[in-house]
């Protein structure tokens, strides 16, 4: 089963990545790490695509690729 602690030891693994050296020091940065990879398999397996189904580093690698999909749900409000 995935964790919080999966998902700090795969960022801590990309030392040279400075946004994931961040979001491994942020507690609720990898809880929701966590949870939006729970919910995209969570979805495909309710439509039951199995094929679409991804292992967590990959959607941790799509992530720091694109930052602002966890960046933007931190920032504080206007």
């Amino acid at each position: 089963m995935d964790s919080v602690q999966d998902v700090e030891i795969y960022l801590l693994s990309k030392k040279y990545n400075l946004t994931a050296r961040r979001w491994a020091k942020n507690k609720r940065i990898k809880q929701r790490i966590l949870e939006k990879h729970l919910m995209w398999n969570g979805d495909h397996l309710k439509i039951n695509r199995i094929d679409m189904l991804l292992p967590l580093n990959t959607n941790i690698d799509h992530y720091l690729e694109h930052p602002s999909l966890i960046d933007d749900q931190f920032k504080p409000g206007i």
